[in-house]
């Protein structure tokens, strides 16, 4: 079943599987319009609860390094606008944590980090820049599949 909602002429419409429904009563659609008002801030609460329990990982000094860089780096990447403030402020609090710690691996999903801001913003120089730093290390780690990676998507010099 497809439902679409209208606004043509100040009247709300429903249509159903292309059909305009004349007999839907009022109670009904104000209903089905309530519905849909749930649904879409049911989605957007599941994610703000994702990004909080994500960054309440990030938070707790209790967890290993490892899990507390698995969470920040999986809600850091999960953002879908990579220029949001906040994908530069994880990125920057994530391989700073990594680099202290000597997490290579972590360090370099950071540097990538950098090099998809500087992409979306269209410095190709430093996007360049970060990539190849991660390519550099990756490569002494041995990392064969996230070097081919990188190389394939042209980051790296």
């Amino acid at each position: 079943m497809i439902l679409l909602l209208s606004s043509g002429n100040s009247l709300l419409r429903f249509y159903i599987l292309g059909h305009e429904s004349k007999l839907l009563t009022v109670r009904q659609k104000r209903f089905i319009l309530l519905l849909c008002i749930f649904a879409f801030t049911n989605c957007s609460l599941h994610a703000q609860n994702e990004k909080d329990s994500l960054i309440q990982a990030w938070e707790d000094i209790a967890l290993e390094d490892t899990g507390r860089l698995n969470a920040l780096s999986s809600y850091v990447w999960g953002l879908p606008d990579k220029l949001e403030e906040d994908f530069m402020h994880y990125t920057q609090l994530g391989y700073d944590y990594a680099k202290k710690k000597d997490l290579k691996k972590y360090t370099t999903t950071f540097l990538t980090g950098y090099g998809e801001y500087y992409r979306v913003k269209e410095d190709s120089l430093n996007m360049a820049k970060y990539y190849s730093e991660s390519f550099a290390i990756r490569k002494k780690m041995g990392d064969e599949e996230r070097m081919a990676q990188i190389h394939l998507w042209g980051y790296a010099i």
